[in-house]
């Protein structure tokens, strides 16, 4: 005989894992302050004109920009193992594991090398710390390791 609870907690497990959510992506764009006599020293790494208050402390002009990203959010249990390569059992580390498709792969690599780029998910910020490919043969998907990320 089924047992209508045990179906039904598999359906939405099953359905759960099927969920796919909407995160934003921020990643800065800088350009040099074009406030007379100010701009970017590149020797000291500074403004050129100290009281100038269009920029920032290095003489550029931050606008973020945002970028929808369509992926699976999944919180990793702390108890969970896995196996690697040469039998040794490790431990899930991250914060938050993202799945994402083939058509959000430059956007998270990007977000990966820019130092402030970062998403936010239920008003928490993480960045990406890893990206391996999953699945068989032609890879259809990547599994994104995320941490914690407090920007300044």
């Amino acid at each position: 005989m089924f047992d209508p609870f045990v179906i039904g907690d598999a359906l939405r497990q099953m359905k759960q894992f099927q969920q796919r959510d909407r995160i934003v992506a921020y990643y800065p764009t800088e350009t040099e302050c074009t406030a007379v006599g100010c701009g970017h020293d590149s020797v000291l790494d500074s403004k050129k004109k100290i009281d100038c208050t269009v920029c920032d402390s290095r003489g550029y002009i931050t606008t973020w920009s945002t970028q929808i990203l369509v992926a699976r959010a999944v919180k990793p249990n702390p108890l969970t193992f896995s196996m690697e390569a040469g039998g040794s059992i490790v431990a899930e580390t991250a914060d938050l594991v993202l799945y994402i498709g083939q058509h959000d792969y430059a956007t998270v690599a990007r977000i990966r090398t820019e130092e402030r780029a970062y998403f936010n998910i239920d008003g928490i910020t993480y960045r990406p710390t890893s990206i391996t490919p999953i699945g068989v043969g032609n890879v259809a998907e990547y599994r994104v390791e995320c941490a914690t990320y407090r920007p300044n």
